[in-house]
């Protein structure tokens, strides 16, 4: 009898139980029956068990074992991480957004995985950026970067100043001049190894390449002055100084050789189509932020905030009223406290909208493409790899003959001040016993 017979019995037995009064049929033979039965059930059970476990034991000894199939389980992306002598503002953590000051000391930072920063002493930076495009806000000192070429991803760094994009570098960023003075801040960028991309205040983009270093400000950008002398090498002194001066004159023919090359590349289908393709990305992205109200009035404040800065700075100088420069004074640190504050804030903003994150991406992946592209033609041209050989070179005889003037001219400097030294001494001596002193006129 299955379950379904038995629920149909026991609702006629039940109903007609309760339609005629009926005593209910005597079940106990039955139920002690069922009892006995149960009573030897564990022991069928356990016997049926143990045969169970005899058969799939010799099922599993004479069957082939197949070895698990393994997932494989992608690395997680790296957090940043920070060591050396630093302090994040506010006891915060190491994390996007955090601001990290160095004092006397250095600190580096591992960004991604594939690029660490050293920040030198007195310098301050704020991370940002997002994964596999992480990006640096310097706001004072200097940072040596160095990114992993095999990582083919991109890194920022971000100044008041402009902007460097690079992919499989290593470069320095160095802010100087007095923080007060706005028109005398400049951005250093040198590149030590491969190729960045400098986005200026005005929009203006550059390629900074291997053993440049250029200077960046309010006005534009301009080459560091070499600290060789312009001279003849016929007027220097010494021989010495005529082998620092061919040599100088040297490594500016061998700088100006590679710039050709460099512009021939560029000139280059591929690459000049990638740099385009960069620009135009670039422009879209700043297009669609220019266009946003909300940046648009930010970015409108620091404006009006920066030209509030300078003309008080301008107009305050010469005044003898030492309360009230101290009074502007706090006030200048409070509106570029501010302007730090709205950066902060149009940076989140950037990223937190979604068409401007999407701009953003397409941006630093078209950057990344075309530096990528720029650097392995550099590579594989020859011509190029051996005039960087023959830089090299030349830069390691210009340091040693300058070093060897600087002797010289210490040298030369030192018996200078000793030859003084002893007229001095000589007047002196005649000033104290003038009757030793001869008559000029017997």
């Amino acid at each position: 009898m299955d379950r379904e017979q038995w629920t149909d019995q026991l609702t006629e037995t039940f109903l007609g139980e309760w339609l005629s009064d009926e005593e209910p049929p005597d079940l106990s033979a039955s139920i002690l029956a069922r009892a006995r039965r149960s009573e030897r059930l564990p022991v069928l059970r356990w016997a049926a068990a143990a045969a169970a476990l005899v058969v799939a034991g010799l099922i599993w000894h004479w069957s082939p074992v197949e070895p698990p199939v393994r997932i494989p389980v992608p690395p997680a992306y790296a957090a940043p991480t920070a060591s050396g002598d630093y302090q994040v503002e506010g006891r915060g953590r190491i994390e996007r957004g955090a601001v990290i000051h160095t004092g006397e000391g250095v600190a580096n930072l591992c960004m991604g995985g594939y690029a660490d920063v050293t920040m030198k002493p007195g310098s301050t930076v704020q991370l940002a950026g997002a994964e596999g495009a992480e990006e640096i806000i310097l706001t004072r000192g200097e940072i040596e970067c160095e990114v992993d070429a095999d990582a083919e991803k991109l890194f920022t760094v971000q100044t008041e100043l402009g902007t460097v994009s690079v992919v499989g570098t290593r470069f320095t960023v160095q802010l100087t001049g007095e923080e007060t003075a706005m028109n005398g801040k400049k951005m250093l960028v040198k590149v030590l190894a491969g190729a960045v991309m400098v986005t200026g205040l005005t929009g203006a983009q550059s390629v900074v390449n291997t053993a440049q270093a250029r200077e960046f400000g309010r006005r534009g950008a301009w080459p560091r002055p070499g600290r060789q002398a312009a001279t003849a090498i016929a007027d220097a002194k010494t021989p010495i100084a005529k082998e620092a001066i061919a040599l100088g004159l040297q490594e500016r023919a061998l700088r100006e050789k590679q710039s050709e090359i460099e512009a021939k590349i560029l000139a280059d289908t591929g690459v000049a189509a990638a740099m385009k393709a960069a620009f135009d990305a670039m422009a879209a992205c700043d297009g669609a932020l220019e266009a946003n109200p909300e940046y648009a009035d930010m970015k409108k404040e620091r404006a009006k905030i920066s030209t509030d800065m300078r003309s008080m700075w301008g107009g305050g100088r010469g005044r003898g009223d030492r309360e009230g420069r101290q009074e502007r004074m706090n006030k200048f640190r409070e509106m570029r406290t501010r302007s730090g504050e709205l950066r902060n804030k149009m940076t989140k903003l950037a990223g937190e909208v979604k068409e401007l994150v999407a701009l953003k991406a397409k941006k630093d992946e078209a950057v990344a493409a075309f530096l990528s592209k720029y650097q392995a033609v550099l590579d594989a041209d020859k011509g190029y790899a051996e005039t960087g050989k023959q830089l090299e070179q030349v830069r390691v005889w210009a340091r040693a003959a300058a070093e060897r003037v600087g002797a010289e001219r210490s040298e030369r400097r030192r018996a200078e001040r000793e030859e003084r030294r002893k007229k001095a001494e000589e007047l002196k001596k005649k000033e104290e016993n003038p009757e030793e002193v001869e008559d000029p006129f017997p």
